[in-house]
């Protein structure tokens, strides 16, 4: 997916809207569920259930999910977008963002692997990003396996919630997707805090 070729399809829920290529399919997997349900059903049968799959689990802190639909036969992994939102303690309204980044850290878990972590500012919002990587499991008698996926996270602290963008993709196209990743989280604009 070369960014110069790439048209762009907005998005809007309730809670954010965000631009992604238009070869992507989402929204709000409770209140879009038809439609979301009527794009499934205009791609490939053998990959339908897949798709299902992935908007099937519906937890109330995903507001918004979306996955491209371009995939060929040796995928393992959709490209896709999760977003998910945690309310902050009151305690922790002011936090400074570099206090915030550990935080974005803690909330992931002990056994994520970082490739790089910082503060970015995107377009509307300052954010930690952090660059996590998932290795194929290791067999009881093989070495590690070789990283699979990546994981491109960013998480805009707002007033009263932390706000988490994950952008993931097989790790053979990852790097060619940051771009793409990264000028769709500068056209995000949350709308509830």
């Amino acid at each position: 997916m070369s960014e110069t070729n790439i048209q762009w399809k907005k998005f809007d829920t309730d809670v954010l809207s965000i631009m992604l290529p238009d070869t992507f399919i989402g929204g709000d997997p409770k209140k879009d569920k038809k439609a979301i349900l009527e794009e499934i059903n205009k791609q490939s049968e053998k990959y339908q259930p897949n798709f299902k799959a992935y908007f099937q689990k519906k937890e109330p802190k995903i507001p918004f999910k979306a996955v491209d639909v371009v995939v060929d036969d040796s995928f393992t992994f959709f490209t896709s977008l999760t977003v998910c939102f945690d309310n902050i303690p009151l305690f922790m309204h002011s936090m400074k963002i570099e206090k915030y980044l550990q935080e974005a850290k803690k909330r992931l878990g002990r056994n994520v692997n970082y490739i790089e972590e910082g503060i970015s500012a995107t377009q509307n919002y300052s954010a930690a990003r952090l660059v996590i990587f998932e290795k194929q499991s290791k067999g009881l008698f093989r070495a590690p396996g070789e990283v699979i996926r990546k994981v491109l996270l960013y998480s805009i602290k707002m007033r009263t919630r932390f706000w988490d963008f994950f952008y993931s993709a097989k790790a053979d196209i990852f790097d060619d997707l940051v771009p793409v990743f990264e000028k769709s989280i500068d056209s995000v604009v949350i709308k509830i805090d």
